[in-house]
């Protein structure tokens, strides 16, 4: 397959049939053929090839390599207009399968000759499934596109920039497997022997940083996932390795966004423990905590043990306080 995008001589003819489109659409509209609805679905789809082509020749007009594409079209308005054309295509192209599979099926049948005028439509629909345009035109939908993979690179390494920045301000301790500040600590240990290792660790780092980092990486993979979600027909028909690094991407990265979230609620665990304030006031720190892991969705298994284990005895102890004095639950 040609790749459509360098094809100018057929854009060009595909354009040139605009009006004729349009003229066969009123006609076949007003027409009382048998094969309407085919007639009228193959003349949707030489439409829809034309706005495929436009698609692409816009983003070529900024260059033939797609770093060029990416430059001249950098909030990727020409990619929507290719996707959402592909995505048309692809659902006119379905029914017109189901269609002319139906058409196919009479062709085959034993008994039609058997019925007057049957035989006659036989032959015309014969006629029309050897002038369908549906395999033609499914092929320039898995035309590799250059655009398709460059975009799909652009939202991996905006990914990939920020969970290095996060590594880098958490100086790893995130990072389960890596330089995690839990490494090395035995799940039996008790609270002090958890607050003597990972406070230095947590104080070492700038927990604001931290949390914007976190925020960013969160942007960028919700950014990422939204591309995904809007292209998804585009980019299954791809089929491109970058489109699966995409999607492994986001997979790590959402990951290390709760990573990163975990390693913020465990060091204002370890700094509400280690503060010298009131019980109460300790308690409502350490609920509060235990409010965002669960706003979250942060699984037990990503918090410490022991800190997770003296934490809920907090909130429990909290709550049964203001059981005991008849005091309300605070509004959330």
């Amino acid at each position: 397959g040609q790749s459509l995008g360098t094809d100018e001589a057929l854009h060009d003819s595909v354009l040139s049939m605009k009006k004729d489109i349009m003229s066969a659409k009123r006609i076949i509209a007003i027409a009382a053929h048998p094969r309407q609805q085919w007639l009228s679905m193959q003349v949707c789809l030489h439409e829809e090839v034309g706005c495929l082509m436009t698609a692409l020749k816009r983003s070529l007009d900024f260059g033939n390599d797609a770093d060029a594409q990416l430059q001249g079209d950098p909030y990727g308005k020409c990619f929507e207009a290719y996707s959402r054309v592909v995505s048309s295509m692809q659902s006119l192209i379905q029914k017109l399968r189901k269609l002319e599979a139906g058409m196919t099926a009479c062709e085959n049948s034993s008994t039609v000759e058997a019925e007057e005028g049957r035989g006659k439509m036989v032959e015309a629909d014969a006629a029309f499934l050897q002038n369908s345009c549906v395999n033609a035109y499914e092929k320039m939908l898995t035309n590799q596109q250059k655009l398709v993979g460059a975009w799909c690179q652009v939202h991996s390494g905006a990914i990939s920039a920020k969970v290095k920045a996060l590594q880098e301000s958490s100086k790893g301790l995130c990072i389960s497997g890596g330089n995690s500040w839990k490494n090395g600590l035995a799940a039996d240990l008790d609270l002090k022997g958890v607050l003597d290792a990972g406070s230095p660790k947590i104080n070492s780092i700038d927990g604001a940083q931290v949390s914007k980092d976190v925020l960013d990486l969160k942007q960028v993979c919700d950014n990422a996932k939204s591309f995904l979600e809007k292209n998804t027909v585009a980019l299954q028909l791809m089929g491109d390795e970058a489109v699966k690094a995409l999607q492994s991407n986001v997979k790590d990265g959402t990951r290390t966004v709760m990573e990163g979230d975990t390693l913020i609620i465990e060091g204002m665990m370890i700094r509400a423990f280690m503060q010298k304030i009131p019980v109460k006031k300790k308690n409502d720190l350490l609920v509060t905590q235990m409010d965002k892991k669960a706003d979250k969705e942060i699984p037990d298994d990503f918090i410490h043990p022991v800190l997770l284990s003296s934490a809920l005895d907090a909130t429990a102890s909290l709550r049964q306080s203001r059981d005991n004095t008849g005091m309300a639950e605070p509004v959330a």
